[in-house]
């Protein structure tokens, strides 16, 4: 389930480790915003988790974390190699998986600025990260509607112009996902 929505969404699967699942994109710096991929793909995955744990009375959930940020990546190993991504990018993802609440996506601030024109955040506050730490937080919980878009677009565009920004500048966003069964209350 969860290889399909890499597929759809144009991210690339970097590894699994015990119940986590990391993916990546912008690593090839094809893309304009590679953060709307991992958003996308973390919002599809909350669904299809939240719908199979439905149709198999299950009590499943996803923890979702991402951050955006650079990363170094390289092949470990000449027997059996293995590509992999390294750096506060990847270590800050996990960490708003590991501070996230069952079947939200928790971003970090960096990411918040890549998404919050086309997408729906909701402020979490800030919350101390180990290694890191007072970060402030947000939970993604969906898209905008088109005409909020363009209206929130042409804003940031104007200020962007003032600021002059970088325009087009593509970085790896990385996601991590990891499983958690809820108890049942008694």
């Amino acid at each position: 389930m969860l290889d399909d929505l890499t597929e759809k969404h144009g991210v690339e699967k970097i590894k699994t480790v015990g119940d986590a699942y990391m993916v990546a994109s912008g690593l090839n710096y094809e893309r304009d915003n590679s953060a709307e991929h991992i958003a996308d793909f973390a919002l599809d995955m909350v669904e299809s988790i939240r719908e199979y744990a439905e149709r198999h009375h299950f009590p499943l959930a996803m923890r979702v974390g991402i951050s955006t940020g650079q990363v170094v990546s390289g092949v470990i190993g000449l027997k059996k190699p293995l590509f992999d991504v390294w750096g506060d990018t990847v270590n800050l993802a996990s960490r708003m998986e590991s501070t996230s609440e069952a079947g939200q996506i928790q971003v970090s601030e960096a990411t918040y600025w890549r998404l919050h024109e086309r997408y729906q955040l909701l402020p979490r506050g800030v919350i101390e990260v180990k290694g890191v730490g007072s970060v402030e937080t947000y939970y993604l919980t969906g898209r905008k509607a088109a005409e909020t878009v363009l209206e929130t677009s042409q804003d940031t565009l104007n200020q962007d112009v003032a600021t002059a920004g970088p325009v087009g500048v593509a970085e790896p966003r990385v996601g991590r996902v990891r499983g958690h069964r809820r108890r049942a209350r008694r």
